[in-house]
């Protein structure tokens, strides 16, 4: 299926399903007003024998409330998931039309120390990040970040690849989990909470007292209870007892305050987690790799969903606490608190060692769901093949930012090492576009997604460029510093043998042409001669006559435009030999210079 008929058809589904839900809301709405109002009148008029049945009048009355709620809150959650699918359908439309700019910029993670991350536009605006990027989890936001910033081996990139493939296709599933996570996003303060909890000794479950009052008071209070529905026990007494349980009660309840603090409010997001765990347990993977994440959640004895929903369910009877109405006579009489600790306790000590590995491999997944979408809105994009050789090869290849209906495909091939693409063109020809073309495509082949291009082979390179310098006023470092800076961390990767990808933009543009030259042939040399692979895009004509000293190691390719009276025009393709246009003048001529005389 295409994509764009998929998200048309799958918002009309949608928006019949949130109307229908909405007016179901309604309908919960009337019946549980009708079943107190009306439950209320009746209680009231009618004289009940004895004050038992009165009392199991008013359970029922509660009961078929709680289960009108119970109903009502499912639908909302229903309700939830549904606009949240809604968002998801009508960004992907947005973004089919490259209207992607709305979308979490990766800001955060812009460094201009990176080897090139700023040169490739990686993150921020109209960026890579900005254009893939479909997490929702700070965690999983990370992780993607640090996906782009490094190569994975080959090994991982192939598992990574065959996963992608799969969950492309996985439509229910992929925007499932997406809608989850945008319904309460994971965030590091719950995950340092739940971490920090887990840490934690066992203050009450160890102690046999505590195990002692959990049941004898609660048990006492209750049959208190029920004599007084008997008869048995007078109002007066009740009171007196039940004054003094309160204070046995809120005394031990101001012990468990600051326990309660350390996981306070982590309610959504631990049922988030529950919910992200149910759909990878449920989903039918084929693909390995995804069966092996998988299995991490299933185990002969549990299911991870359902021990998270216990956790979730522990907390919300916890925040009862929070409603004094019901907190107080379930304390009185229960020990509500005590409970709940003993409970959430207990559930540590017997689950805390797989919490960790959870919510690491729920990132795993968010982010390999973020590439699967990018696959299945680019079905004419390609899984790229990886070499064991140092080799690059990319045919009809494109900038993925470019959109569709205006881009240009080039081919480029470069085999072995000591190897250095010499390009010269015309000012914008597109030489620096068609750098980022082959960095940007490294760096989404590296990921394990798929590419812009029609074919592709290459060796998982580590990318190191200088393309984009900025001067620093904080550090006082000016262009050409901040540039030397950048060459001389490539120096030294290619020095150390590291297998990197060399992308060099107008090299030594802040010095004088003389010094420039001077400079850039040198540093071709030493490149050539620490057997480095690189792309070099210049003015520099005199360069290309580095092809002559080394036939075998260097070659020339370059843009050029053609000259129509007074206008230039540009194919951005790319060619083979030296360009011998020059279009500077001409621009220059029509921002008004003078150039004759």
């Amino acid at each position: 299926m295409y994509p764009t008929p998929h998200y048309t058809s799958s918002l009309e589904s949608v928006n019949i399903r949130i109307k229908e839900a909405k007016a179901n809301s309604k309908t919960y709405g009337w019946i549980r007003f009708s079943i107190i109002v009306g439950g209320g009148l009746l209680w009231w008029f009618v004289e009940w024998p004895t004050l038992l049945w009165s009392a199991f009048y008013l359970i029922l009355v509660v009961a078929g409330f709680l289960i009108a709620l119970k109903k009502d809150l499912a639908n909302k959650d229903r309700l939830a998931l549904d606009l949240a699918l809604k968002q998801i359908y009508e960004n992907e439309l947005e973004v089919l039309e490259h209207r992607f700019l709305h979308q979490a910029t990766g800001a955060e993670y812009v460094n201009p120390e990176h080897p090139f991350t700023l040169d490739l536009d990686i993150f921020g605006r109209s960026s890579i990040f900005q254009y893939v990027n479909r997490t929702h989890s700070e965690k999983s936001s990370d992780l993607l970040a640090k996906w782009m910033m490094a190569p994975a081996d080959a090994a991982e990139i192939a598992k990574r690849q065959a996963a992608v493939k799969e969950l492309s296709n996985m439509h229910e599933f992929r925007e499932r989990y997406q809608a989850i996570n945008i319904l309460t996003p994971l965030t590091y303060d719950t995950e340092d909470k739940i971490k920090g909890w887990l840490k934690e000794e066992p203050k009450f479950t160890k102690g046999y007292l505590w195990k002692v009052i959990r049941w004898v008071v609660p048990a006492f209070m209750l049959t208190i209870l029920a004599l007084y529905f008997l008869e048995y026990v007078s109002t007066v007494n009740l009171i007196r007892i039940s004054a003094a349980a309160s204070v046995i009660a809120f005394s031990i309840s101001a012990g468990i305050q600051q326990y309660y603090n350390q996981i306070n409010k982590i309610n959504a997001e631990v049922k988030t987690l529950a919910l992200l765990m149910k759909e990878i347990e449920s989903a039918k993977f084929i693909d390995p790799y995804l069966q092996s994440l998988q299995a991490n959640f299933l185990n002969k004895e549990h299911r991870a969903s359902v021990l998270i929903k216990e956790l979730n369910e522990i907390l919300n009877r916890f925040d009862y606490r929070l409603n004094l109405v019901v907190f107080i006579p379930l304390n009185t009489y229960l020990l509500w608190d005590l409970q709940q600790a003993m409970y959430l306790e207990a559930w540590r000590e017997k689950h805390k060692q797989y919490m960790k590995d959870w919510m690491s491999l729920l990132s795993t997944f968010e982010v390999l769901n973020s590439l699967g979408t990018l696959s299945f809105n680019n079905p004419d994009w390609v899984y790229p093949r990886v070499s064991e050789e140092k080799k690059f090869i990319g045919r009809f290849m494109c900038h993925p930012l470019i959109p569709p209906g205006a881009r240009i495909f080039n081919s480029f091939v470069t085999i072995g090492e000591k190897q250095i693409a010499y390009i010269t063109g015309s000012n914008m020809a597109g030489k620096s576009t068609f750098l980022r073309t082959v960095g940007v495509n490294l760096v989404l082949a590296n990921m394990g997604a798929p590419v812009c291009a029609k074919e592709m082979e290459f060796y998982p390179f580590a990318i190191a460029s200088s393309m984009r310098v900025k001067d620093n006023l904080e550090e006082n470092t000016s262009t050409f510093y901040a540039e030397l800076k950048k060459l001389k961390m490539i120096i030294d990767r290619v020095t150390a043998k590291e297998p990197v990808l060399v992308l060099l933009d107008e090299i030594f543009r802040g010095t004088n042409s003389n010094d420039r030259h001077i400079g850039s042939k040198a540093l071709m040399k030493q490149l050539l001669h620490e057997n480095a692979i690189a792309i070099v895009a210049s003015h520099d004509l005199q360069l290309a006559s580095l092809a002559d000293e080394f036939p075998d190691h260097f070659t020339n390719y370059h843009f050029e435009a053609t000259i129509k009276g007074e206008e230039l025009h540009f194919d951005y393709q790319i060619k083979e030999g030296v360009c011998t246009s020059i279009n500077a003048s001409i621009l220059m001529k029509k921002i008004g210079v003078r150039l004759e005389g």
